[in-house]
């Protein structure tokens, strides 16, 4: 028989308990000094978002207008 995976919860990471620089951020410059992140703008289906590292496979993805996230959700991006 065959295991099932198992379930990964998505990470405990600062931006994840916390998200305060994402939401003290007035500009994508307020982030991008965060080099650990890995602020990058997003292509294909999601053009028009942005993405950060969090941990392992976990990204933070939002669009930002008018120095404010929106849509803002943590995805897994291990294609899995």
């Amino acid at each position: 028989m065959k295991s099932q995976p198992e379930l990964q919860a998505p990470p405990t990471f600062p931006f994840a308990r916390n998200p305060s620089a994402l939401n003290a951020a007035k500009t994508l410059r307020d982030l991008s000094p965060l080099k650990s992140v890995g602020l990058h703008k997003l292509k294909g289906d999601r053009n028009g978002q942005w993405a950060m590292a969090v941990n392992g496979p976990w990204r933070i993805c939002f669009e930002f207008r008018r120095g404010d996230a929106y849509n803002v959700e943590i995805v897994d991006y291990s294609g899995g």
